[in-house]
């Protein structure tokens, strides 16, 4: 018996190691990486890249077939249509109704307008979801801005630049919202 109890710790550590692996192939199959499909390159190349004169691309929002696999990929394609389509009109209370309560109270609407005076944003493509903490979830997705260079990121001034963003969305109620996220989850190159 006391031979037992000096196994049974390495004994639970390998369980929960068959359970880790088993639970991981079976997401796997479930929910399949963006690595294991072809089709995720085409969709990419599809929307990256284009000619310069072709930029920023359609303002369809896509997804890699990853992506487009989350059971919430409806609701995000129409928070995101909404949120680009605002922006690309200008239309600040349109874009107010994407977003968190907390954002929009922390945006002033002169401000806003300014910043995106000259904006159009395309080539839009979710290519991970990612269920986090509390409800919430993170998108990881790039598209592509022509605008100003004056109005571009200090760091990559150009008319045309290429983001690569992780939003956070939450729940207000029972709609999905863009949350501040940091600006941290942001990169940008001119294109």
């Amino acid at each position: 018996m006391s031979g037992l109890r000096r196994f049974w710790p390495l004994f639970l550590v390998g369980l929960v190691l068959l359970g880790a692996v088993s639970i991981g192939l079976t997401l796997r199959q479930a929910y399949p990486t963006a690595g294991a499909d072809p089709a995720v390159r085409a969709v990419i190349d599809s929307t990256s890249a284009r000619p310069r004169e072709q930029e920023p691309g359609p303002s369809t929002v896509e997804f890699t077939p990853d992506a487009s696999a989350h059971p919430d990929a409806p609701a995000i394609k129409n928070l995101l249509t909404g949120y680009f389509e605002a922006i690309n009109s200008r239309n600040f209370d349109q874009w107010r109704a994407h977003v968190t309560a907390k954002v929009s109270q922390e945006t002033q609407r002169a401000v806003w307008l300014a910043d995106y005076a000259t904006t159009k944003d395309g080539s839009i493509l979710v290519r991970r979801v990612i269920n986090s903490p509390g409800g919430t979830l993170r998108i990881m997705l790039t598209f592509t801005s022509t605008q100003d260079p004056a109005k571009s990121p200090p760091d990559a001034r150009s008319d045309c630049n290429r983001w690569w963003a992780t939003y956070q969305l939450a729940m207000e109620g029972r709609t999905l919202r863009i949350d501040k996220g940091s600006p941290l989850s942001t990169i940008v190159s001119a294109c």
